[in-house]
C-alpha cells in the first residue's frame, strides 16, 4: 500500500507572502512590489470516472501487488475498480493534477466501501458473472497464478461466496467501512495526496452513517503502518496472508474524520 504523508504547507517557503507597497507611502521609496502569482494546486480530489479505469488499474498493479487480484492483470482489475464506481455503498476517488494544456494526470486513487458486507453482497449478485469470466480467463493465461490459486485460495473463495449469499438473506448487522486500496505515484508521496484521499473517504463513510473503517496494510517499510498509527488509526494486530506476507489491520472511527 502506498504511504501517504503530511499535507502540503499552505504558505510559500520562507514565511509570509510579500504584499504590495503603494508608491510614496511613508518613508518607503521605490516601485511597489506586486503580489506573487498564486501557484496552482498540485492536485485535486474528485470521484473516479470510467475513463480513469485503465490508469488506476495499471497503478494498482504496478504499486500495490498484495493479494490475488493485481496478479490477474489490468482487464480484471479495471472491471473490479468499476464495481466501486457504480456502487451506492462504495467510494472510488482519483487524485488529479493539471498536465499543462493536455488535460489531467491521475497521480493517485482510492477505492473502498462504506459498508463492507453490503458491497460484498453486491459483488456476488451484480458483478459476479463479469468478474468470474475475466478472472477465469486471466488465470488460464497465467499458469503460475492458477496453480497458486487452486492450492491456496479456491476453497476459501468458494466459502466466501456462499457466506455472502447467505448474509444477503439475513439482513444487515453493524456497518463497517473498508478502505480497500490506496495508491500514490512515487513522485508525490509525502505531498499530502494520500492524506487528502483518506480524509475524503472517512468523511463519506461518516455521511453514510458508518461508525468505523478498517484496512489492511503490509508490515514494514513497503506498507503504510507508520502513517496510519500517527493519524488516529488503531492497530488491531497482525497476521500472515496466504502468500506469506505479514500484514497489520487498522481501525478508525469516522466521526470527526481526519487523516491529518
Amino acid at each position: 500500500m502506498s504511504s501517504p504523508h503530511a499535507p502540503l504547507p499552505d504558505r510559500p517557503p520562507g514565511g509570509h507572502p510579500t504584499v504590495p507597497v503603494p508608491a510614496g507611502a511613508g518613508s518607503v521609496s521605490g516601485p511597489a512590489h506586486p503580489l506573487p502569482t498564486p501557484a496552482p494546486p498540485l492536485y485535486t480530489i474528485r470521484d473516479s470516472r470510467p475513463c480513469d479505469l485503465p490508469i488506476t488499474a495499471r497503478l494498482h498493479i504496478r504499486e500495490l501487488r498484495m493479494g490475488l487480484f493485481p496478479r490477474l492483470g489490468p482487464w480484471f482489475v479495471g472491471r473490479w475498480h468499476r464495481a466501486y464506481q457504480e456502487s451506492p455503498v462504495a467510494v472510488a476517488l482519483s487524485a488529479v493534477r493539471r498536465d499543462g494544456d493536455s488535460g489531467e494526470e491521475i497521480v493517485g486513487f482510492l477505492i473502498g466501501a462504506t459498508d463492507r458486507a453490503a458491497f460484498l453482497r453486491e459483488l456476488v449478485t451484480r458483478h459476479r458473472r463479469a468478474l468470474l469470466f475475466r478472472g477465469a480467463l486471466a488465470l488460464a493465461l497465467r499458469p503460475g497464478v492458477l496453480t497458486r490459486f487452486l492450492r491456496t485460495r479456491l476453497r476459501p473463495y468458494l466459502g466466501r461466496l456462499r457466506n455472502a449469499e447467505g448474509r444477503s438473506l439475513r439482513g444487515q448487522g453493524t456497518r463497517t467501512a473498508d478502505l480497500t486500496a490506496i495508491v500514490i505515484v512515487p513522485s508525490l508521496r509525502g505531498s499530502g495526496v494520500g492524506s487528502a484521499l483518506v480524509t475524503e473517504f472517512l468523511h463519506r463513510c461518516a455521511a453514510a452513517g458508518t461508525p468505523a473503517a478498517e484496512l489492511v496494510t503490509v508490515t514494514g517499510s513497503s506498507g503504510a503502518a507508520a502513517f496510519y498509527a500517527r493519524t488516529g488509526w488503531v492497530d488491531m494486530g497482525g497476521s500472515v496472508t496466504r502468500d506469506g506476507v505479514q500484514v497489520q489491520r487498522f481501525r478508525c472511527r469516522t466521526d470527526g474524520a481526519s487523516a491529518n
